[in-house]
C-alpha cells in the first residue's frame, strides 16, 4: 500500500468507516507515515495494532471503535494522537 517506492503518491487521510469491511487491517497500513488521520471505525476488522504503528509520526487521529481489535502496543507506540 504504502511502500517506500511508491513515493510519488502520498497518502495522508484514509477513511474506511462504516462500510462492512472484514478480516485484519494490512500490516502495510502503517508504513504509510504520511497519515495524518485513519479511520476505520464501525467495519468488521479484527486481530492486533501492531507495534509498528508506532511509524507514523504524523498521526494525529485514529479512529478504530467499533470493531474486535485489540491494541496491545497502542498506547505505548503512539503519543502524539489526540
Amino acid at each position: 500500500m504504502c511502500s517506500h517506492h511508491h513515493q510519488a503518491t502520498v497518502l495522508k487521510i484514509l477513511e474506511f468507516s462504516l462500510n462492512q469491511i472484514t478480516g485484519t487491517i494490512p500490516y502495510n497500513l502503517w508504513q504509510c507515515r504520511e497519515l495524518t488521520i485513519v479511520s476505520l471505525s464501525y467495519n468488521q476488522f479484527r486481530g492486533c495494532i501492531r507495534r509498528n504503528i508506532g511509524n507514523l509520526t504524523k498521526l494525529e487521529r485514529l479512529y478504530i471503535g467499533g470493531n474486535n481489535i485489540i491494541g496491545r502496543y497502542l498506547i505505548k507506540s503512539i503519543n502524539n494522537i489526540q
